[in-house]
């Protein structure tokens, strides 16, 4: 179980992210051609999704090592007894 103090900075973390997701959004807005599909013609992917995930993933393995990611594009990773999962 989390203490108030990694709680809060995982907090703290997520809000980064987000904001830095945001703008990496924004930067890169795919041309149509540049979408592509995963397991169906509705499941779009495009590089920025991947990158954007990647951000994410780095991000928390450098922040707290040992914790599990869950992501659409790359799926989970980490330890099943980890200390938390994103």
């Amino acid at each position: 179980m989390l203490s108030d103090a990694e709680l809060d900075a995982c907090a703290e973390l997520a809000d980064e992210l987000a904001h830095r997701a945001i703008r990496r959004i924004v930067a890169d807005r795919p041309a149509p051609d540049q979408i592509s599909t995963q397991t169906n013609a509705a499941d779009w992917v495009t590089e920025t999704d991947f990158a954007v995930e990647r951000l994410v993933r780095e991000a928390l393995d450098e922040r707290f090592p040992g914790n599990r990611s869950v992501g659409e594009e790359y799926g989970t990773t980490g330890p099943e007894d980890a200390p938390a999962t994103w």
